[in-house]
C-alpha cells in the first residue's frame, strides 16, 4: 500500500495517517473530529490519473442515488448496493465501474453515526489497517486458504463523510446465503462450510480483529472464494 496526500488547497488540512484525535476527546453534542486525508494504493492512483474529475464524479454521484438505483456521472457508473450490506457504522455502499473495473465503497456518515462512532476504529485508516492484519493471519493458518480479504484501494475521510473503497468481488454475502433455500441449493458446500467460518472468527478476534459475520463475509462463484470485505481491529 502506497500513501499520498492532496494539496491543502484541495482538501484542507492534512494530517498524517494515524494522528486521530483519542476517543477521550469526544464529545457526545458533536462527532469527533477526523483528520481529512487521503490515500490509495498504486491501482487506484492510476485509476484516478488516467480519469480526470473521477472523485468529484464519485462525491456527486453519490448523493443521487437511492437503494438499487444507478446513476451516470462522466465515465463513473455508480450503483447504490446498499442492501446487499449492513452494517453499524456503514451509511451506504455503491459498487463503482470505471472502464471495466469494480470497486466496492462504503460512506460513512459521522452525524448519521452519531456518539457511537469510533475515529480509531470506525475511519477508513484504521479499517484498512484492519484489513491488512486479517490477510496477514488468514495465510498463517492453512485451513483458511478458501478465505480472503477484499484488496484496500481507496480512502479518503471529508469533514462529515468518509469513504472506504476495495475491490469488488461479485457475489451472495453469507447472511444472504444462510436466509435464501435457492442459494443454499445453488451453493450447497457452504452451510457445511460455516464451521470453519466459526473457527476463523475465534482465531481472528483472538488476535485483536472483529466484526468478520456473516454479512461481512461473502461467497464469490467467480473466484471461488469467501471475501472479508470489513472488519475492525479491537
Amino acid at each position: 500500500m502506497t500513501q499520498k496526500t492532496l494539496k491543502t488547497r484541495k482538501f484542507g488540512k492534512i494530517s498524517k495517517i494515524g494522528s486521530f484525535w483519542p476517543d477521550k476527546m469526544r464529545h457526545e453534542s458533536r462527532p469527533p473530529i477526523v483528520p481529512r486525508t487521503i490515500f490509495y494504493s498504486k491501482e487506484a492512483q492510476e485509476v484516478l490519473a488516467q480519469n480526470p474529475g473521477l472523485l468529484k464524479n464519485f462525491l456527486e454521484a453519490s448523493r443521487k442515488t437511492a437503494p438499487q438505483k444507478k446513476v451516470s456521472s462522466g465515465n463513473l457508473e455508480l450503483t447504490n448496493v446498499s442492501e446487499q450490506f449492513h452494517g453499524n457504522t456503514a451509511t451506504q455502499y455503491f459498487l463503482a465501474r470505471v472502464g471495466g473495473k469494480r470497486y466496492l465503497v462504503k460512506e460513512t456518515q459521522r452525524a448519521k453515526v452519531g456518539k457511537n462512532f469510533s475515529p480509531t476504529y470506525d475511519a477508513p485508516h484504521a479499517q484498512i489497517a484492519a484489513l491488512q492484519k486479517t490477510e496477514e493471519l488468514l495465510r498463517k493458518k492453512e485451513e483458511f486458504n478458501e478465505i480472503i480479504v477484499a484488496k484496500p484501494m481507496f480512502a479518503l475521510n471529508r469533514r462529515d463523510t468518509l469513504y472506504l473503497a476495495t475491490e469488488y468481488y461479485p457475489g451472495f454475502t453469507i447472511a444472504e446465503i444462510e436466509r435464501s433455500v435457492e442459494l443454499q441449493k445453488q451453493f450447497p458446500f457452504i452451510i457445511p462450510y460455516l464451521p470453519i467460518l466459526g473457527r476463523m472468527n475465534k482465531y481472528l478476534e483472538a488476535n485483536g480483529i472483529v466484526d468478520a459475520v456473516a454479512n461481512n463475509v461473502i461467497w464469490s462463484p467467480i473466484i471461488k472464494k469467501f471475501v472479508i470485505v470489513d472488519v475492525r481491529a479491537e
